[in-house]
Protein backbone atom coordinates (compact mmCIF):
# COMPACT_ATOMS: atom_id res chain seq x y z
CA UNK A 1 0.00 0.00 0.00
CA UNK A 2 1.43 3.46 -0.52
CA UNK A 3 1.10 6.89 0.45
CA UNK A 4 -2.20 7.82 -1.32
CA UNK A 5 -3.41 3.69 0.21
CA UNK A 6 -3.51 2.39 -3.44
CA UNK A 7 -2.76 -1.63 -2.91
CA UNK A 8 -0.35 -2.70 -4.89
CA UNK A 9 0.21 -6.20 -6.50
CA UNK A 10 3.16 -8.22 -7.57
CA UNK A 11 2.38 -11.61 -9.41
CA UNK A 12 4.25 -13.98 -11.45
CA UNK A 13 3.21 -12.22 -14.29
CA UNK A 14 4.33 -8.93 -13.45
CA UNK A 15 2.83 -5.94 -11.05
CA UNK A 16 -1.15 -4.26 -10.91
CA UNK A 17 -2.65 -1.62 -8.82
CA UNK A 18 -6.10 -2.10 -7.75
CA UNK A 19 -7.50 1.25 -8.74
CA UNK A 20 -11.27 2.00 -8.58
CA UNK A 21 -12.71 -1.01 -8.05
CA UNK A 22 -10.44 -2.78 -10.74
CA UNK A 23 -7.21 -4.03 -11.05
CA UNK A 24 -4.57 -2.04 -13.79
CA UNK A 25 -1.20 -3.69 -14.52
CA UNK A 26 1.78 -1.59 -14.41
CA UNK A 27 3.83 -1.10 -17.14
CA UNK A 28 7.21 0.08 -16.31
CA UNK A 29 8.84 2.65 -18.77
CA UNK A 30 12.69 1.55 -17.90
CA UNK A 31 12.31 -2.18 -19.46
CA UNK A 32 10.48 -4.76 -20.04
CA UNK A 33 7.35 -6.38 -17.91
CA UNK A 34 8.69 -8.12 -14.60
CA UNK A 35 7.72 -11.86 -14.22
CA UNK A 36 7.82 -13.56 -10.42
CA UNK A 37 7.76 -10.35 -9.00
CA UNK A 38 8.05 -11.54 -4.93
CA UNK A 39 7.99 -8.27 -2.82
CA UNK A 40 7.00 -3.99 -3.15
CA UNK A 41 7.95 -1.58 -0.65
CA UNK A 42 7.66 2.55 -0.79
CA UNK A 43 10.54 4.95 0.15
CA UNK A 44 9.08 8.58 -0.39
CA UNK A 45 9.33 8.81 -4.08
CA UNK A 46 10.91 5.85 -4.49
CA UNK A 47 9.82 2.43 -5.40
CA UNK A 48 11.41 -0.96 -4.94
CA UNK A 49 10.47 -4.16 -6.64
CA UNK A 50 12.09 -7.41 -5.32
CA UNK A 51 11.79 -9.61 -8.38
CA UNK A 52 13.75 -12.64 -10.54
CA UNK A 53 15.24 -10.24 -12.30
CA UNK A 54 16.92 -8.33 -9.58
CA UNK A 55 16.22 -5.26 -6.85
CA UNK A 56 14.57 -2.71 -9.60
CA UNK A 57 13.99 1.29 -7.72
CA UNK A 58 11.88 3.26 -9.35
CA UNK A 59 11.76 7.21 -9.03
CA UNK A 60 10.08 10.00 -11.10
CA UNK A 61 9.41 7.55 -13.82
CA UNK A 62 12.88 6.33 -13.93
CA UNK A 63 14.53 3.29 -12.78
CA UNK A 64 17.48 1.30 -12.17
CA UNK A 65 17.53 -2.28 -11.61
CA UNK A 66 20.39 -4.39 -9.03
CA UNK A 67 21.87 -7.42 -10.33
CA UNK A 68 24.67 -9.73 -9.55
CA UNK A 69 26.80 -7.79 -11.45
CA UNK A 70 26.13 -4.83 -9.09
CA UNK A 71 26.90 -7.10 -5.67
CA UNK A 72 23.25 -8.39 -5.48
CA UNK A 73 23.88 -11.96 -3.47
CA UNK A 74 21.40 -13.63 -5.95
CA UNK A 75 19.25 -12.01 -9.00
CA UNK A 76 16.05 -13.29 -7.44
CA UNK A 77 14.79 -10.77 -4.43
CA UNK A 78 12.05 -13.08 -2.30
CA UNK A 79 11.88 -10.00 0.40
CA UNK A 80 12.14 -6.05 1.01
CA UNK A 81 12.39 -3.90 3.87
CA UNK A 82 12.50 0.07 3.77
CA UNK A 83 14.00 2.07 6.78
CA UNK A 84 15.84 5.75 7.25
CA UNK A 85 16.80 5.51 3.25
CA UNK A 86 17.78 1.98 3.84
CA UNK A 87 16.58 -0.53 1.56
CA UNK A 88 17.16 -3.90 2.77
CA UNK A 89 17.05 -7.04 0.11
CA UNK A 90 16.68 -10.42 0.83
CA UNK A 91 17.69 -12.71 -1.58
CA UNK A 92 18.12 -16.44 -2.85
CA UNK A 93 21.35 -16.55 -1.68
CA UNK A 94 21.35 -13.72 0.88
CA UNK A 95 21.33 -10.34 1.91
CA UNK A 96 22.14 -7.02 1.04
CA UNK A 97 21.34 -2.87 1.80
CA UNK A 98 21.30 -0.36 -0.29
CA UNK A 99 21.61 3.45 0.63
CA UNK A 100 22.44 6.28 -1.78
CA UNK A 101 22.95 4.14 -4.85
CA UNK A 102 25.96 2.21 -2.70
CA UNK A 103 24.85 -1.64 -2.62
CA UNK A 104 26.30 -3.47 0.19
CA UNK A 105 26.07 -7.55 0.78
CA UNK A 106 26.66 -9.68 3.99
CA UNK A 107 28.37 -12.58 4.81
CA UNK A 108 26.55 -14.33 7.39
CA UNK A 109 23.19 -15.21 5.25
CA UNK A 110 25.79 -16.03 2.15
CA UNK A 111 23.90 -18.82 0.34
CA UNK A 112 20.65 -19.02 2.39
CA UNK A 113 17.84 -17.40 1.05
CA UNK A 114 16.37 -14.62 3.18
CA UNK A 115 12.63 -14.99 3.31
CA UNK A 116 11.56 -12.31 5.41
CA UNK A 117 12.61 -9.34 6.64
CA UNK A 118 11.12 -6.96 10.05
CA UNK A 119 12.10 -4.19 11.95
CA UNK A 120 11.13 -3.43 15.49
CA UNK A 121 10.29 -0.06 16.28
CA UNK A 122 13.70 0.14 18.67
CA UNK A 123 15.58 -0.32 15.75
CA UNK A 124 16.33 -4.40 15.93
CA UNK A 125 16.46 -6.01 13.09
CA UNK A 126 15.01 -9.79 12.47
CA UNK A 127 16.19 -11.52 9.37
CA UNK A 128 14.14 -14.73 8.80
CA UNK A 129 15.46 -17.39 6.49
CA UNK A 130 16.16 -21.24 5.74
CA UNK A 131 18.50 -21.70 8.64
CA UNK A 132 16.62 -19.41 11.55
CA UNK A 133 16.50 -16.23 12.43
CA UNK A 134 19.24 -13.38 12.17
CA UNK A 135 18.85 -10.52 14.98
CA UNK A 136 20.41 -6.94 14.53
CA UNK A 137 20.24 -4.97 17.12
CA UNK A 138 19.69 -0.97 17.07
CA UNK A 139 22.54 1.71 16.18
CA UNK A 140 25.45 1.66 15.85
CA UNK A 141 24.12 -0.61 12.79
CA UNK A 142 26.87 -0.37 10.56
CA UNK A 143 30.30 -0.20 13.08
CA UNK A 144 33.85 -0.70 11.19
CA UNK A 145 36.69 -2.77 12.72
CA UNK A 146 38.00 -5.97 12.33
CA UNK A 147 35.93 -8.60 13.47
CA UNK A 148 35.49 -12.35 13.30
CA UNK A 149 32.34 -13.29 11.08
CA UNK A 150 29.67 -15.80 12.06
CA UNK A 151 28.47 -18.34 9.60
CA UNK A 152 25.13 -19.27 9.65
CA UNK A 153 25.88 -22.74 10.16
CA UNK A 154 27.43 -21.98 13.63
CA UNK A 155 23.40 -21.91 15.42
CA UNK A 156 23.16 -19.89 17.88
CA UNK A 157 25.78 -17.55 19.64
CA UNK A 158 26.46 -13.83 18.50
CA UNK A 159 28.87 -12.33 16.17
CA UNK A 160 29.49 -10.29 13.28
CA UNK A 161 28.70 -10.30 9.28
CA UNK A 162 30.77 -8.40 7.58
CA UNK A 163 30.65 -6.50 4.44
CA UNK A 164 31.26 -8.75 1.11
CA UNK A 165 30.51 -6.23 -1.55
CA UNK A 166 31.98 -2.78 -0.47
CA UNK A 167 35.16 -1.34 0.00
CA UNK A 168 34.64 -0.46 3.35
CA UNK A 169 35.00 -3.16 6.71
CA UNK A 170 31.53 -2.43 7.36
CA UNK A 171 29.95 -5.16 9.70
CA UNK A 172 26.53 -5.91 11.24
CA UNK A 173 26.33 -7.07 14.93
CA UNK A 174 24.14 -9.97 15.36
CA UNK A 175 22.66 -12.57 17.34
CA UNK A 176 21.86 -16.46 15.93
CA UNK A 177 17.80 -17.38 16.93
CA UNK A 178 16.69 -21.40 16.26
CA UNK A 179 16.54 -24.53 17.98
CA UNK A 180 17.46 -24.08 21.26
CA UNK A 181 15.54 -20.73 21.33
CA UNK A 182 12.60 -22.70 20.91
CA UNK A 183 12.01 -22.35 17.39
CA UNK A 184 10.04 -25.42 16.30
CA UNK A 185 11.22 -25.39 12.47
CA UNK A 186 14.38 -23.42 11.10
CA UNK A 187 12.66 -22.42 8.03
CA UNK A 188 10.99 -18.64 8.64
CA UNK A 189 7.94 -18.37 6.03
CA UNK A 190 7.60 -14.62 7.19
CA UNK A 191 8.08 -12.08 9.64
CA UNK A 192 5.58 -9.23 11.57
CA UNK A 193 5.06 -7.38 14.23
CA UNK A 194 2.13 -7.08 16.69
CA UNK A 195 0.50 -3.39 17.80
CA UNK A 196 2.47 -4.12 20.86
CA UNK A 197 5.51 -4.58 18.72
CA UNK A 198 6.40 -8.31 19.42
CA UNK A 199 7.62 -10.54 16.66
CA UNK A 200 5.42 -13.53 15.53
CA UNK A 201 7.38 -15.98 12.65
CA UNK A 202 5.70 -18.20 10.71
CA UNK A 203 7.12 -21.52 10.12
CA UNK A 204 6.39 -24.80 8.21
CA UNK A 205 5.61 -26.08 11.46
CA UNK A 206 3.62 -23.52 13.73
CA UNK A 207 3.20 -20.27 14.30
CA UNK A 208 5.89 -18.65 16.78
CA UNK A 209 6.21 -15.40 19.10
CA UNK A 210 9.36 -14.19 19.86
CA UNK A 211 9.29 -12.44 23.96
CA UNK A 212 13.16 -11.07 23.54
CA UNK A 213 14.52 -14.06 24.73
CA UNK A 214 12.77 -17.44 23.85
CA UNK A 215 9.97 -18.16 21.03
CA UNK A 216 6.57 -19.62 22.24
CA UNK A 217 5.13 -21.88 19.59
CA UNK A 218 1.45 -22.48 18.40
CA UNK A 219 1.13 -25.53 16.36
CA UNK A 220 -1.85 -28.25 16.21
CA UNK A 221 0.27 -30.64 18.54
Amino acid sequence: VDASDTVWAGTYHGVSRFVSGKWEPFAREDGPAWNNVYAIVFLKDEIFFGSNQGLSVLQNGRGKTYTRENGLPDNTVLSLLVDQGRCYAGTLAGLAVLKDGELTSFDSASGHPVTALVKMKNGTLFVGTDSGLIKSPPAPLFQRGERESLPLEKGGGEGFAHSVSSGSAEHLFIRRLGIEEGLEDLRIEDLTLDAEDHLWAATQRGLCRYNGEKFICFTRD
